[in-house]
């Protein structure tokens, strides 16, 4: 399955500093993203401990990129099904999923998953 970006403005709402990273690969808007090495950033993998932020923009490789990180609110796409009130955990493709490693959580979802695009808004903690 290919990952597909949130259609609408990636932040909802939240702090207006951004956190710069170089872009280690190409990188979708929208997209949860880890730490890979000095100041770099790939789409995060399946709960993941290196969470560092959401991605505003889509870069590739070696681009800086900007990420929205903790207390802002952020559209991302939901992989299966995730409720108003889960906690949240990265998922495949830098995707959100509703299970994972407590120590991992990056979020709590804001609304149910919209059903046609899967994307739902999560504060990030």
């Amino acid at each position: 399955m290919t990952y597909t970006a949130p259609t609408d403005d990636i932040m909802y709402q939240g702090r207006p500093d951004m956190l710069g990273f170089t872009a280690s690969g190409t990188i979708n808007e929208g997209q949860c993203c880890m730490a890979v090495g000095t100041l770099q950033a790939i789409a995060a993998t399946e709960d993941v401990d290196k969470f560092i932020g959401v991605a505003v923009y889509k870069k590739t490789d070696g681009e800086k990129i900007a990420l929205a990180g903790p207390g802002t609110i952020v559209r991302v796409v939901a992989s299966g099904t995730v409720s108003s009130a889960d906690d949240v955990f990265c998922g495949s493709e830098g995707k959100v999923y509703n299970a994972g490693t407590a120590a991992n959580k990056i979020g709590v979802a804001l609304e149910d998953a919209d059903g046609t695009t899967s994307v739902v808004r999560v504060l990030l903690m």
